[in-house]
């Protein structure tokens, strides 16, 4: 391990159980990233992302329609954060940042929504 390297915390929210045992077995065997917590919905999300310090969130999007405005929320509160959503069935994936238009992940395997976030932290 790179004594250099940043480790970039996740929080994970809302997802399908499938989903969510696939996406914590793809981060930790990432070097650079690590789960830092797990919320099996969104309620108390808000607490969370400064509780466990998140750099990035990967949740499950409520209602397509609500997905932007419910990220642009988050991101008032935690400009830092990176935000992906991704569909209940991991079909889609857009990359929210604040101050900058929602960024479609095209194809989004577990591989393309950890490369995203990576680009989005540089």
């Amino acid at each position: 391990n790179d004594p250099w390297m940043t480790t970039i915390r996740l929080l994970l929210a809302s997802r399908p159980t499938l989903l969510s045992k696939v996406m914590v077995n793809l981060i930790n065997h990432q070097p650079d990233m690590r789960v830092a917590g797990e919320l099996a919905d969104t309620n108390g999300l808000a607490g969370a992302i400064r509780e466990v310090a998140a750099d990035a969130l990967i949740l499950t999007a409520p209602a397509r329609e609500d997905e932007a405005r419910f990220c642009r929320e988050l991101l008032a509160s935690h400009p830092a954060l990176t935000i992906v959503a991704l569909s209940g069935e991991g079909k889609t994936a857009c990359l929210y940042r604040n101050g900058q238009p929602p960024l479609r992940i095209a194809n989004p395997s577990g591989d393309t929504v950890l490369n995203s976030i990576r680009e989005a932290l540089k």
